[in-house]
């Protein structure tokens, strides 16, 4: 699980995201969007069979496409 976070940290690291300006955070939101949408997030060997409260109901999934889609979302 270390390497997973480590790995994503590489991707998107939450702690200096206010210093990144807001075109980068926009292609961060849409990226972590197209993989909720595509099913690679959150991963299956998370869900299943340790975490299945992790699998996102599709309410959850709208709710976080509707954040992360719009423009100049809010940090």
């Amino acid at each position: 699980m270390a390497r997973d976070v480590h790995q994503a940290r590489n991707h998107l690291n939450f702690s200096g995201w206010g210093d990144a300006d807001e075109d980068e955070r926009q292609a961060d939101r849409e990226n972590a969007w197209d993989q909720i949408n595509s099913g690679t997030m959150p991963p299956w060997f998370y869900v299943f069979p340790m975490h299945p409260d992790a699998k996102l109901s599709d309410g959850e999934k709208a709710t976080l496409k509707n954040y992360l889609l719009q423009k100049s979302a809010k940090q």
